[in-house]
């Protein structure tokens, strides 16, 4: 099973990414070095969550939140570097610098909820701060276009194993879940 990506691993680059977009605001220009930055963040993030999808003796409903959170940091990381590679192209600058940076604070608060949080000890109710924070970053990122399309977020996902997951975590917690 993969470790975890500590949190001075993560944090110290995000703050150099936070540094370089606030000097990229200031220059009015984007500097390549960003998207190798975002690529090596979105990639801790992928491996924070592969080691939450394969948790082992953690209450499933804690892994499911951890994953869910590390998940979508890393889909909104990845976004933010198609952004920033496709920003000529497409006329986004500095557009795309000022969207970064209005994200940016989301995605830090949601990775120290996740980093804060003991897996032993995750109530219900932190549980439902991180969900909340994933949505304000989710809704954020969207509004910024920083979020890939649902198709794109789904491909690579199996869906079976996806639904057998659901299915036996809805278990877990005693719901059912209804298939449409």
């Amino acid at each position: 099973m993969p470790a975890l990506v500590s949190s001075s691993e993560f944090l110290g680059p995000l703050g150099e990414v936070e540094q370089l977009l606030d000097r990229m605001e200031a220059e009015g220009r984007i500097d390549p070095v960003i998207d190798p930055k975002l690529a090596a963040l979105a990639s801790h993030a992928r491996t924070n969550l592969d080691f939450w999808q394969n948790a082992e003796n953690v209450p499933k409903e804690t892994a499911f939140v951890e994953y869910h959170g590390w998940r979508n940091v890393s889909l909104v990381l990845s976004a933010m570097k198609d952004r920033f590679q496709n920003a000529a192209t497409m006329h986004e600058n500095p557009a795309v610098v000022s969207e970064a940076l209005s994200i940016l604070p989301g995605v830090f608060v949601t990775i120290n909820v996740l980093y804060e949080t003991s897996p032993s000890q995750v109530t219900e109710r932190e549980r439902l701060r991180i969900l909340e924070r994933v949505r304000n970053l989710r809704r954020n990122a969207l509004r910024c276009g920083m979020l890939p399309s649902p198709d794109k977020e789904l491909s690579g996902v199996d869906l079976e194993d996806f639904r057998k997951r659901l299915g036996d975590l809805a278990l877990t917690i005693g719901t059912d879940l209804v298939e449409t």
